[in-house]
Parts: structure tokens; sequence; C-alpha cells
């Protein structure tokens, strides 16, 4: 009698917890979709696109789509609500928001869960292209970190950095402004601090056209002590 009994109360446990899935209804998710454009309106192949959510002390950004060769990209399982959506392709000079007059917003309800957008870009930013040898080998440094900061017209300082690897070999940077190079860094190596080449009492300086790219090469002497 107790296997029977056993078995029955197994079966109305599972019948119970499967009704409980079924009767709890599952949370609403939308989707954005939409074409990322060039200064020119043609699609931009390969560009992140990036949702950004605003908390109270932080701002989340999930970046992990990308546009296709036609130009079109899909988001798909979003929470309800509103948040912004950009997107950058900062190797070919398209550094994000900033370019596109800023974050567009959109707004998905249960009643209108889907947004389409389009996210073209103004005019390119500079593009900074460095390369980075070890002074001793002469071997090339893949993982490297550089640090800048702009000084635009309103004489606001704009801090930013980069991080390069095999894979990412340039970034964007503003464009028609002064940007001074501050430092180069990567892991074994002394930090860098950039100097003008024909006068190392000033700073690293460039100011790049939009589009414009600009080939830098740095030396990197090795830290000896990072080995002890």
């Amino acid at each position: 009698m107790r296997p029977i009994c056993f078995a029955l109360g197994l079966l109305l446990l599972s019948t119970f917890s499967a009704y409980s899935q079924v009767s709890q209804p599952s949370q609403a998710e939308g989707r954005v979709v939409g074409t990322v454009l060039d200064e020119q309106g043609q699609p931009i192949n390969g560009a992140q696109v990036c949702t950004q959510v605003s908390l109270p002390s932080k701002i989340n950004a999930n970046c992990v789509v990308r546009s296709d060769k036609t130009g079109q990209f899909q988001v798909k399982h979003l929470a309800m609500g509103t948040f912004g959506v950009y997107a950058e392709k900062r190797e070919d000079g398209y550094a994000g928001s900033d370019q596109l007059g800023g974050i567009q917003t959109v707004t998905l309800t249960p009643d209108a869960p889907l947004a389409q957008v389009i996210l073209k870009f103004a005019l390119k930013s500079g593009i900074l292209a460095p390369s980075v040898k070890d002074k001793v080998t002469g071997k090339p440094v893949c993982n490297f970190l550089i640090q800048w900061h702009a000084i635009p017209a309103d004489s606001v300082s704009i801090a930013g950095g980069a991080g390069f690897s095999q894979w990412t070999t340039r970034t964007s940077i503003p464009a028609e402004k002064d940007v001074f190079i501050d430092e180069v860094s990567a892991r074994g190596y002394q930090k860098l601090l950039c100097t003008d080449p024909a006068d190392p009492s000033k700073p690293l300086k460039v100011h790049l056209q939009h589009g414009e790219v600009k080939l830098l090469t740095f030396e990197l002497e090795p830290d000896n002590t990072a080995a002890r």
C-alpha cells in the first residue's frame, strides 16, 4: 500500500508543479529593430548596437548585437520599459551616441512590444591607429592601453582611453579638436608618459580632421621589477 501512496503523492506533486508553471504568465518581452547608416545614408556592416538603461546608481549598457551587411539589426528579449539605443563602430571613426545627435529613446509596452529606429551617423571622428614595440627586442606588443584627453572649444576637458590587441588596432578620437596622448601602458612594461618628439617638454598633441587616420608608434621599456 505504501508504494502506491508514494507514487500517487509524486504524481500529485508533479501535476501541481506543472499547473503552477502554466498558470503563471510569462514575462512580456520586446524587440528593437532598425538600420545603421553612415553620414551619406549608406548601410554600415558590423556596427555595434547598444541598448542602455539608466538606473539610480549606474547606467547599464548592453552591446551584444551587430548590424549585418545591409545595416539592419534586431535586439530581442528586451524587458518592457524605456531605454536608449545607439550604435558605434570605433575602428571606422563612428564613436557612438555623440555622432548620432544623442541616444535615441524608445519605450516598449505589452501593447507595443516592437520599436523601430534608424541610427544615422554624422561626420566621422578622427581615427587613431597606434603600434607599440618592445624597446629592447623590437618585437611588437599587441595588448596595450592608451589614455588621452581632449580640450574642445568650451574648454571642458574630455578624457578617454582605449585598449588595443591583435583584433582591435584602431579607435575613434574627437576630430577638429586638440587631443593630447597622455600615456601608453602594457603588462610587463614601464608606463610611457607621452611627449612631443620635437620638444619633450610639451605633451604629445594630435589634431585630426573628420575621418583622418593618425599612425603613431611607441616603444616601451620592459619592467624588470615585474618578474621579481
